[in-house]
This record gives C-alpha cells, structure tokens and sequence, in this order.
C-alpha cells in the first residue's frame, strides 16, 4: 500500500524536557480515569464540530497563499515517494525506479485543514499564522532525514559530497550515498555528472523553496 503513496499528514507535538516526561509518566501510573478522559475529548470536538456548523460558511483561500501550499506540497510529495531496494554487500540496489505521485491528495487534505481552522478561529479568510501551521504539518509528514538533508543542502547553498552529508546527519557513508541518491531519483537534488559525487539542489525546488 505504501508504494501508492502517503495517505496521512502529520503534526509532531516538540519533545518535552526529560522532567516534564518523568512527571507525566508517574501521573499515568497512578491515573484511572481513561473513559472520563475520553468522553471529555469526545465533549471537546462536538463542540468544534457544532461551531463549524453554526458558522458554515465557504473559506476562500487567498491566491497567493494557495500559490504557497502548492509549491511546498509538490516538494513535500516528492520527499515521501517511497523507494524500494535490497539490501546489498555494497549499500542498496534499486529495485524500480518510483514515479512519484501528483500533490492533489495532500493539497485537498491541507485545503480541508486550513478552512476548519480558519473556521475555528472565527476568521474570514486564513492568514499568514493559519498557513504557517498548514506549512509545518506538511514538513511534519516528511521523513526526518530526507526533510534534514534538503535542509542541509539548500542552507549550504553550494554542492555537497557524501562525506559532508555522513558528518552532518551522523550517518555513515553508505547510508549517506543511499539517502542523496533518492533524491536524485525523487528529482529533488541533481548531479552535474554521472562521474561526480557532488550533490545540488534542482533548479525548481529552490525557485519554490525561495518563493
């Protein structure tokens, strides 16, 4: 299923400071109201959906926001094309080479997620604070070291080497090779040469990334 593409977006909560953790997990040792917790969850979205309800109304998304979504939602799908090989003495060979999958499915999603905010939040239309969090659930649903390694190489604004993505990402050299040559075949990085190991950003990932 996966190899059809990603079906889900996702939104990490930031991690809590090691105390913070410790407390929490001690209060659920000793925590029994699991059902009254749910039913207050349960309580807390009616009340959501009731207010959507009562104030149903079409959310127009601004041109120039929508421009935004779609140029971070043909990246963001980009970097979750799965790629499958096997494992080899030598790294991974490449069993297919993926054709990656258009950014409809995601956009309707952010689309669906940005108008309930914005209807959440009583507002007409959504602003730069209800696309900021529409961006981030889209960086939120892209896996951690290909979102690291675009970072990494945009930031550097110059080409990079495997040995420089190995000691940034601390991963050994195989599995460095491995993750710049997916995104390669994702059309996210390019090489200027099939002899070279030297990686850059695509022309058109930085134009969107910059816009």
């Amino acid at each position: 299923i996966g190899d059809l593409g990603e079906r889900f977006l996702y939104y990490k909560i930031k991690q809590e400071t090691q105390a913070a953790a410790r407390i929490k997990a001690i209060n659920s040792l000793n925590y029994s109201g699991d059902k009254a917790m749910r039913e207050e969850v349960s309580r807390c979205m009616l009340g959501v959906l009731k207010l959507c309800e009562s104030r149903a109304v079409s959310v127009e998304i601004p041109q120039d926001v929508a421009v935004k979504l779609v140029d971070i939602g043909m990246i963001a799908v980009r970097l979750r094309t799965r790629i499958k090989r096997t494992a080899t003495a030598d790294g991974a060979s490449l069993e297919f080479r993926p054709i990656t999958e258009g950014c409809t499915r995601i956009l309707k999603s952010c689309k669906a997620l940005l108008q309930g905010l914005t209807l959440v939040r009583g507002l007409d239309s959504p602003g730069i604070a209800e696309y900021d969090l529409i961006a981030r659930v889209i960086w939120d649903s892209v896996p951690y070291y290909r979102k690291s390694a675009l970072g990494f190489v945009y930031h550097k604004n110059d080409g990079i080497s495997i040995i420089e993505m190995s000691q940034e990402l601390d991963i050994n050299e195989k599995l460095a090779k491995v993750l710049l040559d997916d995104l390669v075949i994702v059309g996210v990085l390019k090489k200027t040469d099939k002899i070279s190991n030297i990686y850059y950003l695509e022309d058109a990932v930085k134009l969107s990334i910059e816009k």
